[in-house]
């Protein structure tokens, strides 16, 4: 019904009240009926809500709502977006979409244009009401205006000035105005209005612009008031008081003037309304975004939509919004990825029929300030929406030989586009590999320059190239000298987080595309070495004595040795291993296909021999001839281990690096060498070298996994470092090394724990994100939490008591099955009455109060009463189990009111017969048997004197007062005047 009104009342706007013709009468009807409209934006039912949007809707579209209305029907729309009914955030957001296409404000949305605008409008209004200001005034003579004026500005001055120089940083203070017409203009007219202490303030405020101005000079400071008198009067009498006003407002008359000072006053409030538009438009992209990672689909799509439309509108500030809707790419409905599909499509793709080039690098041009403003989180996305265009051929061949065009420079574009060029190419080659290998030459000549980002995207491009149909380049090819060229450049002039990205790269390239890369990279490293020595030319090198290195230099080659050394370890577990067992394979088919008709057994037990003696050897050679024995690095070995003790930070990171690669490289030179390296992640005080050293922990432990597990705890250890990114980096790998199950944690996990308080948010939430998982992964959180809490609760090393509260308030509701409730409720009761400390026990208790309880879990604490019944004598533990019950009694059904019931009595025998004292307030709460007013009951416990209990009101069966508490109550009558403590 209400529905139905409404929309009478909408129809009745549009046909009746919106002519050009309505009189006042009719507007205030018209404003009446939007008012119940709108009024109707908070009616309890989400249908009326959601229709009365629409409703708004239809009026905009048929330009039936009046101009002022907008700013307030935007707010309301914004509310709306809040609104716990999907129905009506969907339908708010197609309102304020409307709102965005229909703008009724045509200026531009953007803050700075607007801001800038109204600047110039409110400076033009000052100027023409000083000029109405000065034209007034001509009304009046100086020499009379003055006389009004002189008398009460010198009693003012005479009773405080002093309070006003006394005011802070007064006379400190630089105006922002540059102009000292304006502010003698500025001092004048408030001296003329009599407003004395505003232009003795700015006056004092001139003084400190102007520092050589004669008219601020103080020359008297022993009379004050008199002085500043006379600087008032100097500035009010001045000739430098007129202002560099346009002639044309000079010329218009005081009637002129108002008629302008109204024009721009209008303009003013018109940029306003529009700067406040404009902001409210940006509070809602925020929450649109959010709710376009709703669980709620249909949100998802019209935030999409909304999002294509306000981009279509040119609305600022939707760019994060456009990249963030990348990630939906991941989104497990097909209907949400292909609307995101279709939005970047008609955003970045879309062009007129019968396209020529010109559009296609209008295109591409597009796709290029979209990689350059693309977040680093959102790049994987983006590959997988390359790849979906590639398959259905939206971006086509001509689009990527645009690409090609650039960088090989047949259409010009700038340097900065062409770094952006091979990189949006090294993503379209991860998922199309052929566009590498087809366009060999063109990367070498273009690709592979001095231009250090262009030459690292291209190596990502180059390694692209497969190896199945790609015959390996020998070492004296161009491409070989090129990386060369490049490398050593660079060895020589950059910095080294330069060199190692350029270094790392060339070394892979080398690697997957030529042949013997062993020896093109001992090439490399001799040229580099020699690079690094200073006294090369030296009589005493020549005799082996002395040798002198360059040591930024050195840092940077140590870094490179570590990584040919990772990548000839690569080299032969993947490409010599599987081309030997390719080889091995090939020669058994032929005798399979021999011996297929006798069906000999002995062939392939002889191929599965031959294979297994492959992988031993390749494995023989990576552990013992690489970095170990007589290996082509192993002279080099003392090097990187001095160096990781050396003073230079530099090279000592650098060193660190390359550690951890030799030690994955070979498990003989792991073994000999861990205990430095466990030294180094144990006293390392720098933050970055202590990230590598985290990040290499997680790398060695995946290679020598019983090598590392003993020394787990030095990994979990940097938990509790002082440095946010240090603890950061190391709960990042620890959570990934539990996910991958490659170790196995106990009693550290309260380390991760502890995380879930931590200051740094997204340490915490990491952290919660690992326990969330843990909950969905069968018993493991169940496994580990008994844990967790024995250590948390440890009297030793005991966190705070709200810290321990909000941990266990987000651990023990994941647990949710029955079983492992039960189980867990067992080992508290136990822990209880194992405990000697009255924190941990109230720690323990605590920790009962969190369950979701059933029956038969309510039955087992109650059966488990005789671990903890000498624990109730603490204050703490009693009122955790009086909120138990308490809590449960609620909305309870009849047997488990009768289970609360059974553990009430047992508690009550338990204080009765018990020689211990429970304070009444904490003795669990019963209904009253009569409507007798009470008397306020002040007890005492001697023991815990200093701990508050508060009362519980909830009852939990009916009972008459026992024979303990009319006893409690006499002996609360004698203590009472001693100490107090509250119900």
């Amino acid at each position: 019904m209400r529905i139905c009104v409404l929309s009478v009342l909408k129809e009745i706007i549009c046909h009746v009240l919106s002519n050009d013709e309505v009189d006042e009468l009719e507007k205030k009807t018209r404003d009446k009926y939007l008012s119940i409209l709108q009024d109707h934006l908070l009616d309890t039912n989400a249908f009326v809500r959601s229709k009365t949007l629409q409703l708004f809707i239809a009026l905009i579209n048929e330009n039936c709502l009046p101009k002022y209305k907008f700013i307030s029907i935007l707010n309301c729309a914004n509310e709306k977006l809040h609104d716990k009914s999907s129905y009506v955030t969907k339908s708010a957001v197609q309102l304020i979409k409307t709102l965005i296409k229909l703008n009724p404000y045509s200026c531009d949305f953007t803050e700075n244009i607007l801001q800038e605008k109204l600047e110039e409008e409110k400076l033009s209004l000052n100027n023409l009401k000083q000029a109405l200001e000065e034209k007034l005034k001509d009304t009046l003579p100086d020499d009379e205006m003055w006389s009004l004026i002189e008398p009460p500005l010198k009693l003012f001055l005479a009773e405080n000035i002093e309070d006003i120089l006394n005011e802070p940083n007064i006379e400190e203070h630089v105006l922002k105005i540059v102009d000292l017409p304006e502010i003698l203009n500025k001092i004048k007219r408030l001296i003329t209005l009599h407003k004395f202490k505003l232009a003795s303030k700015f006056l004092l405020h001139g003084r400190a612009t102007f520092k050589d101005e004669p008219l601020f000079i103080l020359q008297d400071k022993e009379n004050l008031s008199e002085y500043f008198f006379i600087l008032l009067k100097n500035i009010w009498w001045s000739e430098k008081l007129k202002i560099k006003n346009n002639p044309e407002i000079e010329n218009l008359t005081a009637e002129e003037l108002s008629h302008k000072i109204f024009s721009v006053e209008s303009r003013i409030t018109y940029l306003q309304e529009c700067a406040e538009y404009s902001n409210t438009i940006k509070t809602t992209l925020i929450t649109i975004n959010q709710l376009m990672f709703g669980n709620t689909s249909s949100e998802s799509l019209e935030a999409i939509d909304f999002f294509a439309t306000a981009h279509l509108f040119g609305v600022p500030n939707t760019q994060f919004a456009i990249d963030s809707m990348l990630a939906l790419m991941y989104s497990s409905d097909t209907n949400i990825k292909e609307a995101m599909m279709n939005t970047y499509k008609k955003i970045y793709l879309d062009v007129e029929e019968n396209k020529d080039s010109s559009d296609i690098q209008a295109v591409m041009m597009k796709i290029l300030n979209l990689v350059k403003s693309l977040n680093v989180n959102y790049i994987n996305a983006f590959k997988i929406l390359l790849d979906e265009w590639i398959k259905n051929k939206t971006l086509n061949d001509d689009c990527i030989m645009i690409l090609w065009a650039w960088l090989t420079k047949i259409v010009n574009i700038s340097q900065e586009d062409r770094i952006v060029v091979t990189f949006l190419l090294s993503l379209l080659a991860s998922v199309k590999p052929c566009i590498a290998q087809s366009n060999l030459d063109s990367l070498i000549q273009y690709g592979l320059c001095d231009d250090y980002n262009i030459f690292i995207n291209t190596c990502q491009i180059l390694k692209q190239i497969s190896d199945d149909d790609f015959i390996r380049l020998r070492e004296n090819h161009e491409i070989v000298n090129q990386i060369f060229s490049v490398t050593l450049k660079c060895y020589k002039e950059s910095d080294f987080q330069m060199f190692s990205q350029v270094a790392s790269n060339a070394v892979i390239i080398i690697y997957k595309l030529t042949t013997k890369p062993d020896c093109t990279c001992m090439m490399l490293i001799e040229k580099c070495f020699k690079l690094t020595q200073i006294n090369k030319n030296d009589s005493s090198i020549q005799e082996g004595k002395v040798m002198t290195l360059d040591i930024n230099l050195f840092a940077k080659f140590i870094f490179i040795i570590g990584h040919i050394a990772l990548e000839h370890h690569n080299y032969l577990e993947n490409y010599v291993a599987n081309e030997l067992i390719r080889r091995v394979k090939a020669k058994y088919e032929a005798k399979k296909l021999k011996t297929q008709k006798n069906n000999d057994e002995n062939v392939h037990d002889s191929e599965a021999i031959e294979i297994e003696a492959i992988n031993d050897e390749i494995r023989n050679i990576c552990d013992r001839h690489i970095v170990s024995g007589n290996g082509m690095l192993s002279k080099f070995s003392e090097h990187v281990l001095n160096s990781c003790k050396s003073n230079n930070l530099q090279l000592r990171a650098s060193a660190i690096i390359t550690l951890v690669k030799f030690l994955s490289v070979s498990t003989t030179f792991c073994q000999k060498n861990l205990p430095l390296f466990i030294h180094l992640i144990e006293n390392s005080d720098d933050s970055e070298t202590s990230i590598d050293l985290i990040t290499g922990f997680g790398l060695l432990v995946f290679k020598h996994p019983n090598l590392l597990e003993p020394y787990t705890d030095k990994l979990f250890g940097r938990l509790n470092d002082k440095d946010n990114k240090v603890r950061y980096s190391a709960l990042i790998t620890i959570v990934d090394l539990l996910r991958q199950e490659i170790i196995k944690v106990r009693g550290q996990i309260a380390g991760i724990a502890k995380l879930l308080v931590d200051e740094n948010d997204k340490i915490k939430y990491t952290a919660r994100q690992l326990f969330e998982v843990f909950a969905e992964k069968g018993n493991t959180l169940y496994n580990v939490l008994s844990d967790i809490i024995s250590i948390l609760t440890n009297p030793e090393d005991m966190i705070k008591e709200n810290d321990f509260q909000e941990i266990m308030k987000f651990l023990l509701p994941l647990v949710n099955k029955e079983r492992q409730i039960e189980s867990i409720i067992d080992k508290l009761c136990m822990r209880l009455k194992e405990s000697n400390n009255d924190e941990q026990e109230y720690y323990i208790s605590y920790c009962l109060l969190l369950f979701k309880y059933t029956d038969k879990s309510l039955t087992k604490l109650s059966d488990n009463l005789s671990y903890y019944s000498e624990k109730l004598r603490n204050p703490k533990v009693y009122n955790n189990f009086n909120i138990l019950i308490s809590t449960n009694s609620r909305l309870a059904k009849p047997t488990t009111k009768e289970i609360l019931s059974e553990l009430t009595d047992k508690i009550e025998k338990i204080v009765q017969y018990e020689d211990f004292t429970v304070p009444l307030s904490q003795k669990s709460p019963k209904k009253r048997t009569n409507t007798e007013k009470k008397r306020t009951v002040k007890s005492t416990v001697k023991k815990y004197t200093g701990d508050e209990i508060e009362p519980l009101q909830t009852a939990t069966r009916v009972s008459s007062r026992s024979k303990v508490k009319r006893k409690l109550l006499n002996d609360n009558k004698v203590e009472e005047n001693n100490d107090d403590c509250d119900n």
